[in-house]
């Protein structure tokens, strides 16, 4: 009776296991039971353990490249030997063409000679570069769905035991590398967020340089964009502590930042934001209507904050007397004003 089977066997020389672990990672995440020699199974296990696994495995994919045939001639070759053993048990063989591989390139026609030479007539998946999960969805789709009538021969316990090692060391190898691309891309996130606030810092200056009126609104918005209940104090401390002291001006302050208001309520508006104020006890201050209390950035840069704290530290600063506290508050005043007094002597 034709039915579909979901087994898998791949077929690949050593120095391509970069294809052959791209297409183990793809077929396992879509339900295949997936072997390849991942480790390279000694050579004495060879007939057992891969040639066993061949037989007991409905499709059978190759995995080609431009060099991949080049030893195939060799008495012993193991990947023609895998090849052989697919064409006499009568696999679903798909060769995968990586690399612009092509039968008809002279170099590697003349190695298709004898029985080995059949491998030509099949039909072939070509994966042109920067459409691997295209041409992964079709393998699937239409080479793989197909029934078959061929024998499946069962595997020895032993066989079974060196298939789940193999399955185990090829998930190890894709969670590594699964690692290192999500450290790749923290890095060139952190990166381009430092890039991000070094240019946003020189346009601020320069702003507040040519126009500090729009330079304190871009400001006032961006803030109320990132916090909520802020009162005119603590907008000010803000704004100041980015622009400098007295930025809205040493008589005419509180005229000057009930202006800006209007005009950022006005622009807060324009893009789909109702700035609202809050007299409700505990809670005053400037909010955005139906807006959550903290922008997402902020809660992550919390998070992150949090991440950092030492318990240890903690627990020392519980012990230490008011005394202590109070002399350990002061020093950090003391450095803060010593830094800010450098930052102002390096910029003039």
């Amino acid at each position: 009776m034709l039915h579909v089977e979901n087994t898998v066997f791949i077929s690949y020389r050593r120095k391509d296991i970069s294809w052959a672990l791209a297409v183990y990672q793809y077929l396992t995440a879509h339900k295949y039971d997936v072997f390849f020699d991942y480790t390279s199974i000694p050579s004495g296990d060879f007939e057992q353990n891969i040639l066993s696994n061949i037989k007991a495995r409905a499709h059978f994919l190759v995995i080609l490249t431009p060099s991949a045939l080049d030893r195939c001639n060799e008495p012993g070759d193991w990947f023609r030997r895998e090849i052989e053993t697919a064409l006499i048990e009568k696999r679903n063989i798909v060769p995968l063409f990586f690399d612009d591989f092509s039968f008809g390139t002279p170099s590697i026609s003349k190695n298709l000679i004898g029985d080995f030479g059949m491998i030509k007539r099949y039909n072939g998946l070509e994966v042109p570069p920067g459409y691997f999960n295209v041409a992964m969805e079709r393998l699937c789709i239409q080479y793989l769905n197909v029934s078959l009538d061929a024998v499946l021969h069962p595997i020895s316990n032993e066989v079974q035991k060196v298939v789940r090692e193999q399955k185990l060391a090829a998930n190890e190898a894709i969670s590594r590398i699964k690692e290192a691309e999500e450290q790749v891309r923290k890095e060139h996130e952190d990166k381009e967020q430092k890039v991000v606030e070094t240019t946003q810092t020189y346009l601020l200056r320069d702003a507040q340089q040519r126009d500090p009126v729009t330079a304190r609104r871009s400001l006032l918005a961006r803030i109320l964009l990132r916090e909520r209940y802020l009162t005119r104090e603590g907008l000010m401390f803000r704004v100041e502590s980015l622009m400098g002291y007295a930025s809205f001006g040493e008589k005419s302050w509180k005229d000057n930042f009930y202006r800006d208001m209007r005009v950022v309520k006005a622009a807060l508006k324009q893009a789909g934001f109702d700035l609202m104020y809050s007299r409700t006890e505990g809670k005053p201050g400037y909010y955005l209507a139906n807006e959550p209390p903290l922008h997402s950035d902020v809660k992550k840069e919390i998070a992150g904050a949090l991440d950092e704290i030492d318990p240890e530290q903690i627990e020392i600063y519980k012990r230490i007397s008011p005394a202590q506290k109070f002399y350990q508050a002061c020093s950090i005043i003391d450095l803060g004003k010593k830094v800010s007094m450098r930052g102002n002597a390096n910029e003039q």
